[in-house]
């Protein structure tokens, strides 16, 4: 679709300045757009290019006032006089912004010999604002209080600029929504150039590709959304929105098979770039951003196309990530600190920092800060399986008594003492045993002297 120009041929080009206008407004206009050139606010204004200046009016309707008509007429300084007009050249509604709101037609009236410019409202069915745009070129005019006289050739172009208000209308429905856009829809996507899509060279413009249309292996037709507006499309005429979304390595491999035996194997940049050609549904009726009645549909805009696909001759690095090894408590040694990427197998290592008098660290395992696989995991020396972002992996101990200085906790080497008999028989005055003795350390034996009946006590003996 494409936007409409108006051309206006400057028949007779002069210097032009707004006077004083005539006008009448019905109940529900709340201000005249003619009322802009009174003497008192613009009598001085220019008309650069023969282009007056804008009048802006306001309009209000409701149950009670359901039409409202602007009429006038506006008198122009220019060179030799004072011109009224005597005819308008094809005056035109050329813009409303919203017409379930009011719809707005102009014509054009004559009394006395002057030529009248005559708006006429009606309020729709939707409550809420609409913009509505006139446009209108003077192209003959009589001349007086001044040096020329009688009907001449003119031209002076200019725009009256409403904002119509309905107070009483239904609040705005899509309506049931539509069934996304078909193959065939999608096939006329194109742009002045017949080009659908471009695969674009982030390095040089002379490995730009071309695709005329969108294929239907290259793409996924998303889900319908209701369509809020935007600077071009009004949410009143167009309901609905649908993104086709491309699949850019579908269209890499195409560039690649074509071209990179000419220019070298091509790769997307970014990887994980979004493309989306944009898809309007429209309600049918008169469409003010296509000047023209259109059908009920979905249709594309030839601004949107071609939609880009980037592309670059420079191969990809993986992207990296931070690992960052420590102990706890710290102070500790460590390797394998760097960047790698992800899923990358990282050997890394620790050792405990220097522990106190008669103290010792025993390590405890590994933990992660953001994912990722250890080997063994309770190994000081293990591998790291690397995930999808920078994490810290650390290496915890804990301090145990260490007493002997052996460098073993104590606790990992304790021993009971325990005292036999050695026979079945009754024997009296046993000492007790002795729990929790540690290695390395000197222990008494007890002086205790066991008594059996028909033998004599000459001493204790180790199985160890």
């Amino acid at each position: 679709m494409k936007k409409k120009c108006i051309a206006l041929l400057l028949v007779f080009a002069m210097c032009l300045s707004i006077v004083p206008t005539t006008f009448a407004a019905d109940t529900g206009v709340t201000k005249s757009a003619f009322s802009d050139f009174a003497p008192q606010s613009t009598l001085y204004n220019a008309c650069p290019g023969n282009f007056a200046n804008t009048g802006y009016g306001t309009v209000v309707l409701d149950d009670t006032t359901t039409t409202a008509t602007d009429t006038g007429y506006m008198q122009y300084f220019i060179t030799g006089g004072i011109a009224t007009p005597t005819a308008y050249w094809a005056p035109t509604v050329m813009q409303n912004t919203n017409p379930d709101v009011a719809s707005a037609k102009v014509s054009t009236q004559k009394s006395g010999g002057v030529a009248y410019l005559v708006v006429t409202f009606e309020k729709g069915t939707q409550e809420g604002s609409t913009t509505v745009r006139v446009d209108y070129t003077v192209d003959t005019a009589t001349m007086s209080g001044g040096i020329a006289t009688g009907e001449m050739t003119v031209s002076v172009t200019g725009s009256l600029v409403y904002t119509v208000t309905n107070e009483d209308g239904e609040p705005a429905t899509p309506g049931e929504k539509p069934n996304p856009p078909t193959a065939d829809d999608i096939e006329d996507f194109y742009s002045d150039a017949d080009r659908a899509v471009l695969v674009k060279c982030r390095e040089t413009d002379a490995h730009n590709g071309y695709v005329s249309r969108l294929e239907p292996e290259g793409y996924t037709v998303g889900e319908v959304e209701e369509f809020a507006g935007n600077s071009d499309l009004s949410a009143s005429e167009w309901l609905w929105y649908c993104g086709i979304e491309l699949d850019t390595a579908y269209y890499l491999d195409r560039w690649n098979r074509n071209f990179a035996e000419q220019y070298g194997t091509h790769y997307l940049s970014p990887e994980d770039q979004a493309v989306e050609a944009p898809f309007y549904y429209f309600k049918g009726g008169y469409c003010t951003y296509a000047g023209q009645t259109l059908a009920a549909g979905w249709y594309c805009l030839t601004e949107d196309a071609p939609v880009v696909i980037w592309i670059t001759g420079n191969a990809p690095q993986p992207q990296t990530y931070e690992l960052t090894v420590v102990t706890n408590p710290l102070g500790g040694k460590t390797s394998g600190s760097g960047n790698y990427a992800e899923n990358v197998n990282v050997p890394i290592q620790a050792s405990a920092p220097d522990a106190p008098a008669q103290k010792v660290y025993v390590f405890t395992g590994w933990t992660s800060s953001n994912g990722g696989t250890f080997e063994d995991v309770n190994s000081e020396s293990t591998t790291f399986t690397m995930p999808s972002g920078a994490v810290t992996v650390t290496a915890n101990y804990t301090l145990k008594d260490d007493v002997n200085g052996d460098g073993v906790p104590d606790e990992d080497q304790q021993y009971d003492i325990l005292y036999a008999k050695g026979t079945t028989d009754e024997v009296t005055g046993m000492p007790s045993n002795v729990e929790d003795v540690l290695a390395g350390t000197e222990q008494s034996v007890s002086a205790a002297k066991p008594e059996r009946e028909g033998y004599v006590f000459t001493g204790w003996e180790t199985n160890d």
